[in-house]
This record gives structure tokens, C-alpha cells and sequence, in this order.
């Protein structure tokens, strides 16, 4: 599932949360971060865990809403939750990076406050797409 996520954002670059995203930090550092988190070899870091979880809810949530494929819509769930608890986590002082800025970023951004209204965001989606 991960890496067809990670597809999914390549081609459809297009869409409006994954081109939203880009502005943050570029698609193929995100990439390189997942790849990081989900397939590590080295440590990463709570900053890269958040990075990686945010981006990969942002695309499964996007598809959700372009495609209305409701299978993503339990992925998007988990990314979201993982990134809400290592958010939660952080520490007081973080160091400065553009890193760092993007996963705050991510944590005050509109759509991680749809992690408790997820089931009615997804069934408008789900209209949509209908």
C-alpha cells in the first residue's frame, strides 16, 4: 500500500493537496523521507515520522476525494492518527530546520483537524465522486 501511495502522488501531481504539499518542501524529498521512515536501515526522527504520516494522509485523502476509492479512506485514518500522536509528542524545543517548520505545518494545517470529522469530510467526498 505504501508504495502505491507513493506512486499515486507521482502521477497525479496535478491534484490539489499533493501540489499544496509541494510548496511545503518538494515531492521528491517527501518521497526520500517515507522511504526513509517506512523502509529504514538508520534511525529517523520524530520530525521525519510526522513528515512522512502527513504527507502520506494528504494523498490518500486526496485520491479519496478525486476518485472517491473509499479503501484509502482507513490508510488515510492511520497516516492522520500518526502524525496527530508524534505531533503530540514533540518536544518544547525543536531544531531549526525547514523540517521542523513543515511538520508544524502539517500539525496546524486545516485538514489534521479532520482527523475527528474524517466519516462526514469522506462521505461528501464519497458524493462527489458518485
Amino acid at each position: 500500500m505504501f508504495l502505491l501511495t507513493l506512486l499515486v502522488s507521482k502521477e497525479h501531481r496535478g491534484f490539489f493537496r499533493i501540489e499544496s504539499v509541494a510548496r511545503i518542501l518538494p515531492l521528491e524529498r517527501f518521497t526520500d523521507i517515507c522511504q526513509k521512515v517506512y523502509f529504514a536501515v538508520d534511525e529517523h526522527s520524530d520530525v521525519e515520522f510526522i513528515l512522512a504520516n502527513s504527507y502520506l494522509s494528504y494523498v490518500c485523502y486526496e485520491y479519496v476525494v478525486a476518485t472517491g476509492r473509499q479503501e484509502y479512506q482507513e490508510h488515510y485514518m492511520r497516516y492522520r492518527q500518526n502524525a496527530q500522536v508524534a505531533l503530540s509528542r514533540l518536544p518544547l524545543l525543536l531544531p531549526a530546520s525547514i523540517e521542523a517548520v513543515a511538520a508544524l505545518t502539517f500539525g496546524v494545517s486545516p485538514l489534521s483537524a479532520s482527523l475527528y470529522c474524517d466519516k462526514s469530510i469522506l462521505a461528501v467526498a464519497g458524493d462527489r465522486a458518485s
